[in-house]
């Protein structure tokens, strides 16, 4: 049970990790759209 909770953990910090960078460049996108409304 151990190991396998372990396992899942990576393979959720995995699945996280190739999220992230999508989720910051849209996030960054979106940011800039308001910022260029803003102005």
């Amino acid at each position: 049970m151990n190991f396998l909770t372990t396992l899942l953990k990576i393979e959720i910090s995995h699945f996280l990790l190739r999220l992230v960078p999508k989720s910051q460049r849209i996030l960054r996108n979106h940011s800039l759209e308001i910022f260029n409304k803003m102005q």
